[in-house]
């Protein structure tokens, strides 16, 4: 690490992260890591399950003596609980919709009354 002439005194003071997130990628960083995260409230608050939202920062040194700082977001929101569907499996394993060893029923039909009589 280069060496700092000016006493940690004399130091202007270490500027607040947030100050950061404002100013990386010229306030890219800020407004997508506000986007991703009201995705994530919405979802979790939708679903009823949790999630996560992940800033990584990259920082590297350059030859100039300055730092290129690299950042991703990622946020891995809760997905809905699959819906089953119930099928009926035949002795060589196909599927379907009515049960294959269920016989069936010619079709039905409507039986008249049957007539009554003029003193009835």
């Amino acid at each position: 690490m280069a060496s700092d002439p000016t006493t940690a005194a004399e130091a202007p003071p270490v500027p607040p992260f947030t100050t950061f997130l404002a100013e990386q990628g010229r306030g890219e960083l800020l407004r997508e890591l506000t986007d991703e995260m009201s995705k994530l409230v919405a979802a979790c608050a939708e679903l009823g399950k949790g999630g996560t939202l992940t800033l990584t920062l990259a920082v590297k040194p350059t030859e100039t003596g300055t730092l290129e700082i690299a950042d991703s977001v990622r946020a891995k929101l809760p997905t809905p609980k699959a819906k089953p569907s119930l099928w009926f499996a035949d002795q060589r394993g196909g599927l379907h919709r009515r049960d294959p060893r269920q016989m069936e029923m010619s079709s039905l039909r409507e039986v008249p009354a049957p007539a009554r009589a003029a003193g009835e």
